[in-house]
């Protein structure tokens, strides 16, 4: 017995124990720092092998004869910094930075999309062994009991130590699939290609539009290419992963509503993405 005092984010505290059996737990997504994602940024920049962030400074003026000014300055003081230098030092930076940025002309953003998409869904705190997944990395460091121990485990789990099953299993209208705690789950839903003209016969002369939609998942990114058409409020492959990521327990009916066929509504794409969060122990399976 006792009480809980709660004190909401951005509020300066500090607490002193009155009694041996206090605690303090600290809950909640810390949003992600402008600093970290510039650091993170240039990590990723670091590793561009073309584009502006490849781009050296250089003094091309030195080599123009009508700037016999910007010469004299050189000549006569070599070592100095001019305003020039460093204008052209930040634009260099600049271009690489926008050209990030703005990425959407080029590829609709889908880099910055990817880019965020992970930052802000890796887990903050060093893990080890979490979440456990259902698949045993094989290396000289396994040993054969810690092997035994894993082949025990899948098996006490029963059909949801195999993720084929697992998936089966829930599609079936058996079971459910939770998503794993304090592991991240988000989604975007980017436009891929402009609208064209469908197959009149198949599909009612509509205009069909290719979307692509990400989940990620404790860092990590899955993509689903999916068609809208212009004549509908809303679009069926959209809908298994914004229930994947929205739904913290996952039933059949997240995926196929009112009782619709299965055959149709789930591609083999949304059926492998859930084997695969299955099998890494993102979700994980139970009766109730």
């Amino acid at each position: 017995k006792g009480d809980v005092l709660y004190l909401p984010p951005r509020v300066p505290h500090c607490g002193t124990a009155a009694t041996d059996g206090c605690s303090t737990l600290s809950v909640g997504c810390r949003a992600p720092s402008t600093s970290e994602m510039l650091s993170r940024w240039a990590e990723i920049a670091a590793q561009k092998v073309s584009g502006s962030i490849v781009e050296r400074y250089r003094d091309d003026h030195l080599w123009d004869d009508t700037k016999t000014e910007d010469k004299t300055i050189v000549l006569t003081n070599p070592s100095v910094i001019t305003e020039d230098a460093k204008a052209k030092a930040k634009q260099l930076i600049l271009n690489a930075v926008v050209e990030f940025l703005d990425s959407s002309d080029k590829d609709k953003g889908l880099a910055f999309d990817e880019f965020f998409g992970k930052l802000v869904t890796e887990p903050k705190r060093v893990r080890i062994d979490y979440p456990p997944s259902l698949i045993m990395n094989i290396d000289n460091d396994n040993d054969e009991e810690d092997k035994e121990a894993h082949e025990e485990w899948i098996s006490d789990l029963g059909v949801w130590g195999n993720p084929k099953e697992a998936v089966q299993t829930i599609l079936n209208g058996e079971g459910c699939l939770y998503q794993a705690e304090g592991v991240v789950f988000a989604y975007s839903v980017t436009p891929s290609s402009p609208s064209k003209e469908s197959d009149g016969e198949i599909k009612g002369m509509r205009k069909e539009q290719q979307q692509i939609h990400r989940l990620f998942v404790n860092g990590n990114m899955y993509e689903i290419v999916a068609s809208i058409y212009d004549n509908t409020n809303d679009s069926l492959a959209v809908h298994p992963v914004c229930a994947i990521a929205n739904e913290r327990r996952l039933t059949k009916e997240s995926f196929i509503p009112d009782d619709a066929a299965l055959e149709g509504l789930m591609s083999e794409e949304v059926i492998n993405l859930l084997e695969d969060l299955v099998a890494k122990g993102f979700l994980y399976g139970s009766e109730e």
